[in-house]
């Protein structure tokens, strides 16, 4: 969607991208410095090939980037990305031992996440691991 600001362009309007986008996506999109980054799977088996793409808004073009080493996928767990100060973040949270991680893409061009944040969901008032859901939306 391409938004009229007053100056070239003379009206909002929709444009088809050149690029057709390569895999499905999971989940909603993350807009992070003028990209959108989306959860993927390539091919059948998640657990093996699960990779974020992205779209850079400035040139049109997808690309791909691995996630940190995570180990949620097993069955009960779960990961998503955010947005945290301008940053791409994967949350990574696992049913046992009830644990949220924050990864952080410190470097969008070497590709290199570091966990920022662990968060022990025990010691939350009130936990209960069959209803606590946690999602992180600002730091």
């Amino acid at each position: 969607m391409t938004l009229s600001d007053g100056g070239v362009v003379s009206s909002n309007s929709w444009k088809q991208l050149e690029n057709e986008c390569p895999v499905m996506v999971s989940g909603w999109g993350v807009l992070v410095d003028k990209k959108f980054y989306w959860m993927v799977w390539k091919g059948c088996n998640p657990t093996e090939n699960q990779l974020i793409m992205s779209l850079d808004l400035e040139t049109e073009t997808f690309g791909f980037i691995p996630h940190p080493h995570v180990t949620s996928y097993l069955e009960g767990n779960d990961m998503f990305l955010v947005e945290l100060q301008g940053q791409l973040c994967l949350v990574d949270t696992f049913a046992y031992p009830p644990v949220t991680n924050v990864w952080i893409l410190k470097d969008p061009v070497k590709k290199i996440w570091v966990k920022e944040y662990t968060i022990d969901l025990t010691k939350l008032e009130g936990f209960d691991d069959e209803l606590t859901q946690i999602f992180i939306l600002a730091i």
